[in-house]
């Protein structure tokens, strides 16, 4: 785990921020189709980024709600970060 990738997390948001990062729950930097929240979910879920899709896709039947979950999702999710490496990492404890 390099310090840079943990540095950067910690100059996230907030405590929040730092929390889910710490636990490699982040928003995806690839694979995203528009916020990577259903990727970055996917990463830490035993479940594809499709399926989560298709759940926020059933949910637009219920619009507002929907569209405040993945919103609020989207602004407490900390994006991914980019090791000195070149690959995309999350921030797990480990």
């Amino acid at each position: 785990m390099s310090t840079n990738l943990v540095g950067l997390a910690y100059q996230a948001r907030g405590p929040i921020h730092r929390f889910l990062a710490q636990r490699g729950i982040t928003r995806a930097a690839h694979g995203k189709l528009l916020g990577g929240v259903c990727a970055g979910l996917a990463g830490r879920l035993p479940v594809s980024a499709w399926v989560l899709r298709a759940v926020f896709g059933v949910l637009l039947l219920f619009p507002v709600s929907s569209l405040l979950l993945y919103a609020a999702l989207w602004l407490i999710l900390p994006p991914a970060v980019k090791a000195k490496d070149g690959n995309w990492a999350s921030l797990e404890g480990n």
